[in-house]
């Protein structure tokens, strides 16, 4: 996922009700430090949101990065895969649809 901008590092529930964190705390730096970012002990990582409402949006925020990284290996599956054997309408419509939401969540 070199093509992702957002924060590396697992994400997973933090410690509090409605935060969502990183474990990656190599890449905190001085903007994260000067939004509070950067309160681990806090939040139990590197703060990606908070006040999150409900716990169900929070584990779907939370398990983003997998959702995108698996998306895109299968994505990838079946190029190659449509490559030897050629696309069908309902194939390529669903490529497309698959397309769209990588490059919104990139």
């Amino acid at each position: 996922m070199e093509n992702f901008k957002g924060t590396k590092g697992n994400w997973s529930i933090g410690e509090h009700i409605g935060v969502v964190i990183s474990d990656n705390l190599k890449q905190i730096n001085d903007k994260d430090k000067a939004m509070g970012h950067s309160e681990v002990d806090y939040y139990g990582g590197l703060l990606i949101c908070e006040s999150v409402r409900n716990q169900a949006d929070a584990k779907l925020i939370a398990s983003a990065p997998e959702l995108l990284e698996a998306l895109i290996n299968e994505v990838s599956i079946l190029r190659d895969e449509r490559a030897r054997k050629g696309w069908t309408k309902k194939e390529s419509f669903m490529h497309g649809r698959l397309m769209k939401a990588i490059d919104k969540a990139l």
